[in-house]
């Protein structure tokens, strides 16, 4: 029964089955002797080896940052919050006025 053509010309097209035909080849055996695979490290290889042991390190180090580093927050009340801003610039000026000394 003829189908639609869709991909060539229009109209009607006739089903032609064609037989494959599958030769068995030899491979063909070649006269030098097989090499041996050589020992060499490839670059690819020590690449790889230099990436992994560079996210082992970053794994390690963060956590070890992680478990070193505080990370509970503290909230001041408001006379608290005033107090150390107030101790942080008399510590500034201090430093400030020592300096001064010392140039003068």
């Amino acid at each position: 029964m003829p189908e639609i053509n869709i991909m060539g010309e229009q109209g009607l097209q006739e089903i032609i089955v064609e037989k494959v035909l599958e030769e068995k080849t030899e491979p063909e055996k070649s006269e030098t002797p097989s090499k041996k695979k050589s020992t060499r490290i490839r670059l690819e290889e020590i690449l790889a080896a230099l990436i992994s042991l560079c996210v082992i390190l970053a794994l390690v180090w963060y956590f070890y940052m992680k478990s070193h580093i505080r990370s509970e927050i503290e909230e001041l009340t408001p006379r608290q919050y005033k107090d150390s801003v107030i101790k942080e610039n008399q510590n500034a000026f201090d430093q400030e006025l020592v300096t001064y000394k010392l140039i003068t």
